[in-house]
């Protein structure tokens, strides 16, 4: 999958902003969480899902992210339902930058027209 990668100098971005592009693609998405750290009242269930490996249906996932107040670490895969492989990587790092990997050019290309502080990363293999 091809990627981009957001800066996030000054915080003011989160996991959210990055869904709302995709909202109805993320809503019909079963969700995997791995690597976890977030601030907020959803820190917990995030945590555990992602400690344990479990699949989280979109509307729940969504439902979690808007309880967190900062995600630190983390990756946010999302499946299409049947699919074996993801079709979106959202990946935290250290709080200062997102990486969003898709299938999907469309969601990159709006990445890109949306954040203003976009560069390409290179593939996810994972």
């Amino acid at each position: 999958m091809r990627g981009v990668q957001i800066a996030n100098d000054d915080g003011g971005l989160d996991l959210d902003d990055i869904l709302q592009l995709c909202e109805k693609d993320a809503l019909r998405s079963t969700w995997r969480c791995r690597y976890v750290e977030v601030e907020g009242a959803a820190m917990q269930a995030l945590e555990h899902a992602a400690d344990e490996g479990l699949d989280i249906p979109g509307a729940e996932f969504l439902e979690l992210v808007a309880g967190i107040d900062r995600t630190v670490e983390g990756d946010f895969e999302a499946r299409r339902s049947g699919a074996s492989a993801p079709w979106l990587l959202i990946r935290a790092i250290d709080g200062t930058s997102f990486e969003v990997y898709s299938s999907d050019r469309g969601v990159l290309t709006h990445v890109e027209a949306t954040f203003r502080d976009v560069s390409r990363a290179g593939f996810a293999d994972d």
